[in-house]
């Protein structure tokens, strides 16, 4: 059986790891492309969000938390 600990750490890791996976697609060149090829797919970022993708210890919050540990419910926030 896994322990709280255990699982916790792996939803850290896996969120991590999508966030990562998320942020180097976004910063591939072919994710800005010209104005005479498709959009551009980046995500927006609202006036006093820290970036277009804020991970942060806090639900809803728009601010990305420094230091994060394996430890920390992690969510990630979205512009709406």
């Amino acid at each position: 059986m896994l322990s709280r600990e255990r699982i916790v750490s792996s939803e850290a890791a896996w969120a991590a790891t999508w966030v990562t996976a998320v942020l180097l697609i976004l910063s591939s060149p072919s994710a800005s492309l010209s104005q005479d090829s498709s959009p551009n797919l980046r995500p927006f970022r609202p006036v006093g969000w820290s970036d277009a993708i804020v991970v942060s210890n806090g639900q809803e919050d728009n601010v990305d938390t420094p230091g994060l540990k394996a430890a920390d419910r992690i969510f990630v926030d979205l512009p709406s």
